[in-house]
């Protein structure tokens, strides 16, 4: 089978990376040839997200256009398409129903609630380009649609009666627990990227107190959040890399994803806390969305709402490291057993048999 994955970010984005990329083997070892094509290439994926540069941004995206459109011809000679998330940054999804013309059988993969008006901080200027009604549309030309949580799904099957549910799985292999602890203090952890930076601020006034109360037995690493900075509280701020990526991860102890509950956070799948998981670390997080389904209250981690929840939690992780290694190798199991790339591969495999041969 020919499959051509197109998206809007190269590999350095991590959806694409972790919904795209790292299938590609995998598909390949099944006998089928696949071709990924991303709106914005690697330059002009680090630029996107800076603030301003507003003319060098107009000709990316102009540019992320044109090569689309001589890549439609070719588009007929695979057996599938997917589009994840969306063809294009910015339009009124022109692109998107053209790929659905030149298309022999369409899927649409999705791990965000892109139907939610939603734009990154460093282009909100362009918020008038950006249309959520094309995703229904496109959708509703689907052959198939693959949705990252049940929330998505739910919103898909309006759409496209053929949707199934594939969670952003994760190369057990590659993210495994440490082998030993290095550091003396224990370290609260965040991993993720500018855009979910400001959620941050939901745990500062717990981060805070529980750093006047342990001093220097704790440590905070804050790691790809951009600009983003606490006030009067001390932290230590690293440069997201693919490289450290791993590393990075399991350099902590603890694992935090707090998160706003509102229409575009309940369609997060819940990524961050299984890779806190897979490196044996437990977690404590927002009870939302997805996260209810991956973090089981008391038994691989907590949920915590308020800042009082919030500092509790952390409090009881920090101070039993039974407590720590119990809930970590349980979340570990759990990623395991349901979200390994092996398992969510033969699926989408499996998926995409099913599509082309109906």
């Amino acid at each position: 089978m020919k499959i051509i994955f197109i998206s809007p970010y190269p590999r350095a984005g991590g959806s694409s990376r972790f919904r795209i990329y790292q299938y590609v083997p995998f598909l390949q070892a099944n006998g089928h040839e696949v071709f990924v094509h991303p709106f914005l290439n690697d330059a002009g994926y680090q630029t996107m997200y800076l603030p301003g540069r507003i003319v060098q941004k107009i000709f990316i995206v102009l540019s992320g256009m044109w090569r689309t459109l001589r890549l439609l011809p070719k588009i007929k000679s695979y057996d599938v398409c997917i589009v994840h998330r969306e063809v294009a940054l910015a339009g009124p999804g022109v692109l998107e129903w053209l790929v659905a013309k030149f298309s022999r059988n369409l899927v649409y993969d999705f791990d965000d609630a892109v139907f939610e008006p939603h734009v990154s901080s460093a282009n909100r200027v362009f918020a008038v380009l950006k249309s959520t009604q094309k995703i229904p549309h496109l959708i509703s030309r689907c052959h198939a649609v693959i949705a990252g949580n049940s929330y998505l799904e739910d919103y898909a099957r309006q759409y496209c009666a053929k949707t199934f549910q594939l969670p952003t799985p994760v190369d057990v292999k590659r993210f495994v627990p440490r082998l030993s602890k290095t550091n003396i203090s224990i370290i609260i952890g965040w991993i993720g990227s500018h855009s979910t930076s400001p959620y941050l601020t939901i745990v500062a006034e717990a981060l805070k107190n529980l750093q006047t109360e342990f001093g220097r037995h704790i440590g905070i690493e804050i790691v790809g959040a951009g600009n983003f900075r606490f006030e009067k509280l001390e932290a230590n701020y690293r440069t997201w890399v693919l490289e450290k990526e791993v590393s990075d991860l399991q350099g902590f102890d603890i694992g935090i994803m707090p998160m706003p509950d509102n229409r575009w956070t309940r369609g997060k799948c819940g990524f961050k806390a299984l890779q806190y998981m897979s490196v044996g670390i437990p977690v404590v997080c927002s009870p939302v969305g997805m996260n209810r389904d991956i973090v089981a209250h008391g038994e691989n981690g907590f949920w915590a709402e308020t800042s009082a929840e919030w500092q509790q939690a952390l409090h009881l992780l920090i101070s039993d490291a039974e407590l720590r290694k119990r809930m970590g190798e349980k979340g570990r199991r759990l990623v395991d057993e349901r979200f390994s790339l092996e398992q969510c591969a033969d699926r989408l495999n499996r998926i995409l048999l099913a599509v082309t041969h109906d």
